[in-house]
């Protein structure tokens, strides 16, 4: 078990068709799916191998004031929501879904960093903020996170103040801007980057491992969805693809060539 507090735990698609979007998926990376009902809500849990990975749920089941919420949500570790949401909003985030419980499981909330990227926050029940961490080899765990905002400077000190995230490295990517390698804990965990013109709004994306690059990103394209982005090598040897889902949601994929 590890301490992860402001370490990513969890990962929601919320879609208008959460059946469609979950044999996506299973399709694309290789997950199982199955059904879960929590206080009325009704899920499709992901799941690779024995472990529960991601969910997927209807927009409806999260929408606020503003319009339903839509596309992908990391969720951080945090050991009190609503006092994590209250520091946000004082560092002029907006909330988004407001702090509430899940029968037996936890307290979550949403909000929307000041530059519109969703980020949802993560209470367990039990009131630790430690887990068994994920395995980032594994096919189908989340290996890496990108957050596509308008500035990332201003993105990366907004996550440093709230909590706690250090800078890495930064890579100069010429007219795409800086790309800057963020950890929140001991390793690196994700970047940072100015938002490309495919991308219409700021989020996060999460990255899922995949045994096969290419064959994965032929899945895509087969099941409906969109590549939008050219396979990107990065140090360790893997490749990255980024795209959209049949829904339009963005996601990655990142996973070795097999040949």
């Amino acid at each position: 078990m590890a301490d992860i507090e402001g370490n990513f735990v969890w990962y929601e698609l919320l879609t208008t068709a959460i059946g469609a979007a979950a044999d996506f998926y299973v399709n694309v990376v290789g997950f199982t799916a199955g059904d879960m009902v929590v206080d009325n809500v009704a899920y499709k849990i992901l799941s690779a191998g024995e472990r529960p990975t991601a969910a997927i749920v209807d927009t409806v089941a999260y929408s606020d004031g503003s319009g339903a919420l839509s596309g992908w949500v990391g969720y951080l570790a945090v050991k009190d929501v609503d006092a994590v949401v209250a520091m946000m909003h004082e560092l002029a985030a907006v909330v988004r879904l407001a702090p509430c419980d899940a029968a037996g499981i936890g307290r979550f909330a949403i909000v929307g960093d000041p530059q519109g990227a969703a980020i949802g926050l993560f209470a367990s029940s039990s009131g630790s903020a430690s887990r068994t961490e994920a395995d980032s080899t594994l096919n189908g765990h989340v290996a890496w996170h990108e957050l596509y905002t308008g500035n990332p400077q201003e993105a990366l000190s907004f996550y440093r103040h709230a909590f706690g995230w250090r800078s890495v490295q930064t890579i100069d990517m010429g007219a795409a801007g800086p790309y800057l390698i963020f950890s929140t804990g001991d390793e690196p965990a994700g970047g940072i980057a100015r938002r490309p013109q495919e991308i219409s709004q700021s989020l996060w994306s999460p990255f899922f491992r995949v045994n096969d690059i290419e064959a994965a990103a032929h899945r895509v394209v087969a099941e409906g969805g969109k590549v939008f982005d050219e396979l990107r090598e990065v140090p360790d040897g893997d490749f990255t693809l980024r795209c959209f889902d049949r829904q339009g949601a963005v996601f990655a994929l990142v996973g070795p060539k097999a040949s």
